[in-house]
């Protein structure tokens, strides 16, 4: 992740060629390796990952993610890649729900929180809100980017929302 190797991993990017499984061989093998594709096969090698085997795993909703086991050596029959597929797909669904479950559970605001998110509802800046709860702009701005965190979101809107729907705010 530090290095961004998600971007430009060779494994990763053959995710948007194919709907179908596939070993690191495999596409070691299909293309001719740049520069960077090298480096990256070879980082992973330092840390034991020699080989891999990867399942993508797309939704009629446009998502698409993955399910990767890598080592050192793999040999795969096509009978044990197939189980491994269908074992991937298993597996994803229940991370899946899991993280849906975790996700749906009232996260635990702070007063100062629920606060700044009333007032976020109510159209307020940071400046404005700090000057009605006596607080700096930067503090107001810290405790809605906790409460965005908590709640696993990207923007203020959608911390509202889910405030909302904890029944921390009416909206």
């Amino acid at each position: 992740m530090e290095a961004n190797h998600i971007f430009s991993d060779p494994m990763v990017r053959e995710l948007y060629k194919t709907y179908d499984p596939y070993a690191w061989s495999d596409v070691l093998n299909r293309r001719k390796l740049e520069r960077d594709d090298l480096r990256i096969v070879q980082e992973a090698g330092e840390f034991g990952m020699r080989e891999g085997f990867v399942v993508p795993i797309y939704q009629l909703n446009g998502y698409f993610g993955l399910v990767s086991a890598a080592g050192g050596k793999l040999e795969l029959t096509e009978r044990m890649r197939s189980v491994l597929q269908l074992t991937s797909i298993y597996v994803h669904d229940k991370v899946a729900r899991l993280h849906r479950a975790l996700r749906e559970q009232k996260a635990r605001l702070s007063p100062r929180e629920i606060d700044c998110l009333k007032w976020v509802s109510a159209g307020k800046s940071d400046w404005v809100i700090g000057e009605i709860l006596h607080l700096s702009e930067r503090t107001v701005n810290g405790y809605i980017e906790s409460a965005k965190r908590k709640y696993e979101v990207t923007t203020r809107v959608q911390a509202v929302l889910l405030a909302a729907r904890d029944g921390y705010i009416n909206l």
